[in-house]
C-alpha cells in the first residue's frame, strides 16, 4: 500500500493462488476485471484510493476480509449476497446512499459491518439475522426517525459495539443485543434516555474483566468517541454472561431527564470502570439514580439545564471526573 499506482495490470488475474491482495492507499479508479480470476482469494483491502465503482466480486467466494473504505464509491454492492463466507466487511467513507442493500443479509458469517460516513438514509429489517456479528458502525450517515423495531427482538447474541452516532434517530429500540457492551448514540436527535440500557431483557449479560483500552477519534475536532475493550488474558474467549455495561455515550442528543433506574448491569463487574456522557442535552435535574453508579468514574452533564443535584450522588464514591459546567446550578 501507499503508492501511486493508478492501473492495477490485467496479468494479476493470473496468480490463481493469491489468497491476500491490499491495494490499499494508491490513486485506483477501478479494480480490473481479471481480479475475478483470483477465486482462491481470501482478503482483499483497497481503501483509501479513487475508487467510484466495483465489479462484481461475487466469485470471489471464498472472502473473508474485503475492506473498500474511503473510496467514492456511490452504488449499492448488490452482489454482497454471493461472498457468504465474509466475516468483515468495511465499506465506510463512501458515497453510498438510500437504503441499505438486502443483499448484506446473506452474510450468516459477518462479524464486523462498518458503514460510517455514507449516505445511508434506511436498513434493512432482516439485519437482525446476522447472527455471527459482533461490531456495526453506522455513525455519520442519514438515518432519520429510529432504526428497525425488528433489531429489538434480532438474534445478535454476540454484539457488543453499536455505533448510531452523528445520525437523526429520535428513538431506540426498547430492547437490543445481550452482549452491548459499547453504545455509541450521541448527536441524534434522542429525546429519552434509552430503555435498551436499563432494561433486564435489553442487557441480559454483562461482566468483562478488561485490561487494555483502544480509543477511537473523531478527525474533526479529537473528541473521544468510543472505547473498546480486549482482554489480554490468553485463554480468553467471547463469554456474554461475563459483560458488564462500561460506557454510555449519549452527548448531544435532546434527553430531558436521567431514569428512575440504570438498572442492574451497571454495578455487576467490581472491576468495570464507567464512563457516563450526557453533555449538551436538556436535562434537568439529576435524580436519585445517579447513585446506584458505584464504579463510575467519569459522569459528564455539561451544558444541561440542571438546577438541582441529588444528594444521592455521594454515592457515587468512585468518581474522579465530574463536569457540569454551562448549567443553571
Amino acid at each position: 500500500p501507499e503508492n501511486e499506482l493508478a492501473v492495477l495490470p490485467d496479468s494479476l488475474g493470473d496468480l490463481r493462488h493469491l489468497e491476500s491482495l491490499d491495494v490499499s492507499g494508491n490513486h485506483l479508479q477501478e479494480l480490473p476485471d481479471s481480479l475475478l480470476k483470483l477465486t482462491d482469494l481470501l482478503k482483499l483491502h483497497a481503501t483509501g484510493n479513487d475508487l467510484t465503482a466495483v465489479p462484481d466480486l461475487g466469485p470471489l467466494t471464498k472472502l473473508l476480509d474485503l475492506d473498500l473504505s474511503m473510496n467514492q464509491i456511490p452504488d449499492q454492492p448488490e452482489w454482497l449476497d454471493k461472498l457468504t463466507s465474509l466475516k468483515t466487511l468495511d465499506l465506510s467513507r463512501n458515497l453510498i446512499d438510500g437504503r441499505l442493500t438486502s443483499a448484506v443479509c446473506a452474510l450468516a458469517e459477518l462479524e464486523t459491518l462498518k458503514l460510517r460516513r455514507n449516505l445511508l438514509d434506511g436498513l434493512p429489517d432482516c439485519m437482525g439475522d446476522l447472527i455471527s456479528l459482533d461490531d456495526l458502525d453506522l455513525a455519520y450517515n442519514e438515518l432519520v426517525d429510529a432504526l428497525p423495531e425488528t433489531w429489538g427482538l434480532a438474534k445478535w447474541h454476540r454484539l457488543y459495539h453499536l455505533h448510531v452516532s452523528d445520525n437523526k434517530l429520535k428513538t431506540l429500540p426498547a430492547s437490543f443485543s445481550a452482549a452491548l457492551i459499547v453504545l455509541g448514540s450521541e448527536n441524534n436527535k434522542l429525546s429519552e434516555y434509552p430503555p435498551m440500557l436499563t432494561s433486564q431483557k435489553a442487557c441480559e449479560y454483562f461482566g468483562f474483566r478488561m485490561r487494555e483500552v483502544e480509543f477511537d477519534y473523531d478527525e474533526s475536532n479529537k473528541v473521544m468517541r468510543n472505547i473498546l475493550f480486549t482482554s489480554t488474558e490468553e485463554d480468553a474467549t467471547f463469554n456474554p454472561a461475563q459483560r458488564a455495561v462500561t460506557n454510555i455515550f449519549l452527548r448531544n442528543n435532546k434527553i430531558t431527564s436521567l431514569p428512575t433506574t440504570f438498572g442492574p448491569r451497571v454495578n455487576e463487574s467490581s472491576s468495570a470502570t464507567m464512563e457516563l456522557d450526557l453533555a449538551y442535552n436538556r436535562i434537568e435535574t439529576v435524580s436519585e439514580a445517579i447513585g446506584e453508579l458505584e464504579h463510575l468514574r467519569k459522569l459528564d452533564l455539561q451544558y444541561n439545564s440542571i438546577s438541582t443535584i441529588s444528594e444521592d450522588i455521594a454515592y457515587a464514591r468512585s468518581i474522579e471526573k465530574l463536569k457540569l459546567a454551562g448549567n443553571q446550578l
